[in-house]
This record gives structure tokens, C-alpha cells and sequence, in this order.
């Protein structure tokens, strides 16, 4: 308690001052007196005022510490009851207590999708492979109902006073199965979205090991698990732009304090070669012969049409580094990656990698601006249209094709119940052909002529340009003890070109789809 001592009273001091005028002889002794005792009660009106002030003084200290001792403790828990839809909404009760939790979540998702193009997807839009003009089902609209973007989720939680622990596991039901089927049964099994532990320590350092969202995701806040920015679309592919991938890694992070962090990963490696023309016998990519030989315990080599896994050389290399000052989240990141092929029986290899950054801004009360970007050689598989990695020359030299990758937009909330956002995002990837082969991304030599034709003849040609812009908005209609219920809206429009071959021709696709998903959240 905070204690004020009062100044010590004058009545003795003046007391002393009329005893030595008394003794010298004063001229006028009652005059004197009587001065002296007017000054006595002054001082006594004074020191009255001063214990009145202190009594206040300590009854509004006492009371401030009765407020402090009877606060409720927030808990430091990401998942607040206003989380994002894409987010895992956590129950406000748990099991256990503040040094051993157990929480468990999720939502259940109905979704409905008309799409002016027939993209033979669920709730993930085939955003790099929209069917393009001419072919057949780009003449086909399509209507589909889905419900396995259901999620399930549950985190441990384990608190010393100077280490804290935890586990987390997610899943939904996109997962493929050779008898999944939507004639009757629609048996669609459950798949890992993400499975993880982490250490964190006192001194700010956490170590984080599992599958987790890639360090190249952009957080909202921090740099720690369970606070990706995650977009609030509907689509399970999310945005065009949007830099994302879930795999295995090993993170090492440092909170340095005053608004600063930094880490660093190792990342599960894979080489994406869609739409590009491979040397005949090149391996060591996904569609390579020797991907689906001796094994397949590491593949989908098994599913009917599926191919396998690249063998890389070494593990993608993440890096990343956050501002908060104040204002804003910034993010500087980067990735390195190591490509391989064999052809003609040598190993070739080279190096490759993008450079990029994030920011979420508060312009405004409620609203935040989004903005980030990536670019580099060989990034491709890192954005959600999916491009390709790299070209190999006829020689069987690995070529990085060079990728920009960004996404700009809003997320609006005007109450409590709307959430509304719209995001614009692009990615291009440049040719890299090799001469007059065919060989390679986008050459100008290849036979584009059955990408737009009705019965679906071959197209080698390769993604110049996807762009897409996507408004939406959330309405939460009911939140409550029993959990929350919102209704979600959007509109897509995608538009892809591929870089021109023969004659000049060059093939695009456009698509318009529309989506509204209802979903219950977990209390």
C-alpha cells in the first residue's frame, strides 16, 4: 500500500520563540501572545487539511488495489471468439487449468459453389488450371455442395515458470481416396493440416517442430504458430498471390523484445514441374519414372493419374524478420532452394530462390490493409496457383523460371457481426525456353492449337499470367455459450493466360464462381 506521511507541526517551535521573547524582556508581552496563538491555530487548520487529504489519498489507493487484486487474468490464447473464419475457433471453457490445458475445436462447414467454367474441384479453386476458351468444360457451368472443409482441431498446453509447452493437431476432410465417391457414401477421409509441438522459453527463444504453415506465410501477429494471416475467403486454394504451403519443418525463433523477432526453418523440399516440356529420361521430378519405383509409402502414386514426390537434394531454407514499432506488422522474408535432375546418366544441380516482404496496416478503425509480394527464380510452388519451379535444358542443366508473386487487399469490420474484405492478387512467371526445342516453359515453338479445342486435346503450354480479384464478407447471426454460427458470401474472378506458341496463339481462360458456405463453430 501506498502510504503519505504529513509535514511535522510548528506548535512546539513557536512555543520556543515565545519563551525567548519572554525572557528578553518583549515590549508588548499580550500583544505578542496573542499573535503567537493566532499563528497556532492557522498552523493547527493546516495540519487538519493535511490528514483530511491523506485519508482521501489512502482510500483511493486501497481502492485501486481491491480493483487489481479482483481483475479478471486475460489469457494469452489466439483464438479470441471474433477469430477469423479460416482460423480454428477454440472454446472459451477447456479442460485443466492455467499450467495444463486441454482445448478442443473446430467448425462444421456447408458450402455451396456455382462456378461459369467446370473446374472439377471442391471448395480449393483450380486457380493456375481454369479451363481455357474453346474447350469443353469451359462451355460446362457447374454445381457442386461440399461439406469437407469441415475442420477438427486440438491443442495441449503445458505452463512452467520458464518454459511453456505446446501440441497442436488439425484436420479436415479434403484428403483423395481411391473409394471416396459423391454417388452415395461421399466416405472422404480425414487429412493433416497441420501436427506440431513447441518449445518456448523465458528468455524469448522457441524451437518448433512438426507440420506447420510455411515461415513464409505472413503472420498477423508476432512470429509465433497459430497466428498466420490467414485470408478470410471462402476457397480452400485462398487467393491468387497468396504465398502458403503446409509441411514438415524445424523452426528456431527469437523474440527480442520492443516489437522484434526473427527465425529461421528447414522446410520439406518438393519440385513442381506443371506445365513444363522435361527432356525424354529426365529424372528426379514428380512424374519421372523413377518417382514411382521401388516405393510409394511417401507418394500418391497408388491413386489412379496421380504421380510421386521429386527427389531433392536439401531442404527449402526459410527465413524471416518482424517489425511491430508501434503501428503496423512488417515482414522481411526469404527462401532458398536447391534443384536436381539426372539425365544421361549425371546429376546436374543448381540454386534458387525469392526475395519478399508483408505488411498489415491499420488505416482505420476495424480495417486493415494487406500487402505482400514475393520474387524470385524457383518460388513457383509457393503461391496458391501453384507455378512451376524450373525448366531443364536438353543437356539436363536445371534452370530456376523466374516468378513475381503478390496480393493487396482489405479486411473490413464495421460491428461485431460483419466482416467484410476484398483482395486483388497476380502471379507471372517468365518463359524459359532453350532455342528452337520445344523444351522448357512457354517456347515459342510448341503446338498450342488443341488448348482451346472441344475434345480436349493436348496443351504443353505454360501459365504466363494468373490474376484474380475477390470480394466477400462473414455475417455472424448468432454467438453464444453453445458456440457461433456465420453465414459466408463471395464472388471470384479469375483470368489466366499462357505465353503464345505457334502462329502467335495464345490461349487464356477466365472463370467466374460464386460461393457461400454456412458454418457452425465450436463452442
Amino acid at each position: 500500500m501506498i502510504r503519505l506521511e504529513p509535514a511535522p507541526p510548528r506548535v512546539a517551535l513557536l512555543l520556543l520563540s515565545l519563551l525567548v521573547c519572554s525572557s528578553l524582556g518583549a515590549a508588548d508581552p499580550e500583544e505578542e501572545l496573542r499573535a503567537l496563538k493566532e499563528q497556532i491555530a492557522q498552523q493547527q487548520q493546516q495540519i487538519e487539511a493535511l490528514q483530511t487529504a491523506l485519508t482521501r489519498q489512502t482510500e483511493v489507493v486501497a481502492a485501486l488495489e481491491e480493483r487489481i487484486v479482483a481483475a479478471p487474468r486475460v489469457a494469452s490464447t489466439p483464438f479470441a471468439p471474433e477469430a477469423r473464419p479460416e482460423r480454428p475457433a477454440m472454446p472459451a471453457n477447456r479442460i485443466g487449468d492455467d499450467r495444463l490445458s486441454l482445448q478442443a475445436g473446430g467448425f462444421v462447414e456447408a458450402t455451396a459453389m456455382v462456378r461459369s467454367r467446370n473446374q472439377n474441384a471442391d471448395v480449393g479453386e483450380t486457380f493456375g488450371n481454369i479451363p481455357l476458351d474453346g474447350t469443353a468444360n469451359a462451355n460446362l457451368s457447374s454445381f457442386r455442395m461440399s461439406s469437407r472443409h469441415s475442420r477438427l482441431s486440438l491443442l495441449a498446453r503445458a505452463r512452467g515458470e520458464r518454459v511453456t509447452a505446446t501440441g497442436y493437431f488439425e484436420g479436415d476432410f479434403l484428403g483423395s481416396s481411391t473409394t471416396a465417391n459423391e454417388v452415395e457414401s461421399n466416405d472422404f477421409p480425414l487429412r493433416v493440416r497441420q501436427f506440431w509441438g513447441d518449445i518456448e522459453f523465458a528468455n524469448g527463444l522457441s524451437f518448433t517442430a512438426g507440420q506447420t504453415w510455411t515461415l513464409l506465410t505472413t503472420h498477423e501477429k508476432g512470429l509465433k504458430p497459430l497466428n498466420e494471416y490467414l485470408t478470410l475467403a471462402l476457397s480452400a486454394q485462398h487467393v491468387v498471390g497468396f504465398n502458403w504451403a503446409r509441411q514438415t519443418s524445424f523452426r528456431v525463433t527469437k523474440d527480442f523484445g520492443n516489437g522484434v523477432w526473427a527465425a529461421a526453418s528447414v522446410e520439406n523440399p518438393e519440385t513442381h514441374t506443371g506445365g513444363v516440356v522435361l527432356p525424354d529420361g529426365a529424372m528426379g521430378f514428380s512424374g519421372s519414372p523413377n518417382a514411382r519405383s521401388p516405393g510409394a509409402t511417401v507418394a500418391t502414386s497408388l491413386t489412379p493419374g496421380a504421380n510421386g514426390i521429386s527427389t531433392d537434394l536439401a531442404p527449402d531454407v526459410v527465413g524471416k524478420v518482424v517489425f511491430e514499432p508501434g503501428w503496423g506488422h512488417y515482414e522481411i522474408k526469404g527462401v532458398g532452394r536447391w534443384f536436381r535432375s539426372r539425365l544421361d546418366g549425371r546429376n546436374q544441380a543448381t540454386f534458387g530462390g525469392g526475395l519478399g516482404g508483408a505488411a498489415i496496416l491499420p488505416v482505420a478503425r476495424k480495417l486493415d490493409l494487406l500487402v505482400e509480394g514475393l520474387a524470385g527464380p524457383g518460388i513457383g510452388r509457393y503461391a496458391a496457383a501453384v507455378g512451376p519451379d524450373v525448366a531443364v535444358r536438353p543437356d539436363g542443366y536445371v534452370k530456376p523460371i523466374r516468378a513475381v508473386q503478390a496480393i493487396a487487399g482489405f479486411d473490413w469490420k464495421p460491428t461485431p457481426n460483419w466482416q467484410i474484405y476484398n483482395y486483388f492478387g497476380a502471379e507471372y512467371y517468365g518463359r524459359t525456353s532453350f532455342g528452337d526445342a520445344r523444351l522448357g516453359f512457354g517456347s515459342p515453338t510448341l503446338d498450342l492449337s488443341g488448348c482451346s479445342a472441344e475434345s480436349g486435346a493436348p496443351c504443353p503450354g505454360g501459365n504466363r499470367s494468373i490474376w484474380q480479384f475477390m470480394p466477400g464478407l462473414w455475417y455472424s447471426f448468432y454467438r453464444g455459450e453453445q458456440g457461433s454460427v456465420a453465414l459466408g458470401l463471395s464472388y471470384i474472378h479469375t483470368r489466366r493466360a499462357l505465353w503464345s506458341g505457334l502462329d502467335g496463339i495464345q490461349p487464356r481462360g477466365r472463370e467466374n464462381s460464386f460461393m457461400t458456405s454456412i458454418r457452425y463453430y465450436l463452442p
